[in-house]
């Protein structure tokens, strides 16, 4: 368990890195504040342990930004990340959290943003849980800088931005 820790941080501290890809950005531009802040939620989801539903509900309750759950049963591999996504956006929808949203990252998806593989780096698969307004805000603030110049035309469409918005 403290490798898969360790190895996540690289990966955190690898997307907080100013990349030249995503216009001298960080890959992830919003991450380094919620860590810093103590408002990131790192948690080990086990579903022999406790559900899905019951880790989200209590983050939910709680005082963080973001949640990220790190799968540790293998059995996530036979489930595309897609389908996992789309499982949790509508479960949640169900039982009124649709105020969350799911982001999946699987190092296992032929992923890249950039024109890099920005998940293949993951440790395992992550599940982050945030809040939908504050991720709109936070998408529809890079969509006036520089960093999507080097996204191809199929990766600005898979993160919904215009040509001419990048």
């Amino acid at each position: 368990m403290e490798k898969l820790l360790q190895d996540l941080d690289k990966y955190l501290d690898w997307l907080e890195t100013p990349n030249e890809n995503f216009g001298g950005r960080p890959v992830c531009p919003f991450l380094a504040p919620d860590r810093k802040n103590g408002k990131l939620k790192i948690e080990i989801y086990n579903p022999n342990i406790k559900t899905i539903w019951e880790h989200i509900l209590i983050f939910d309750r709680e005082d963080y930004n973001t949640a990220l759950f790190l799968h540790i049963d293998d059995s996530i591999k036979d489930i595309s990340r897609a389908k996992w996504q789309k499982y949790l956006r509508e479960g949640m929808k169900s039982i009124g959290l649709d105020h969350l949203k799911p982001i999946c990252f699987s190092p296992w998806e032929d992923w890249t943003a950039g024109q890099i593989k920005t998940r293949e780096m993951a440790p395992c698969f992550l599940t982050s849980i945030a809040g939908r307004r504050e991720l709109g805000v936070a998408h529809k603030s890079i969509q006036k800088t520089n960093y999507f110049d080097k996204f191809t035309d199929k990766e600005r469409k898979k993160m919904k931005v215009s040509a001419n918005n990048a």
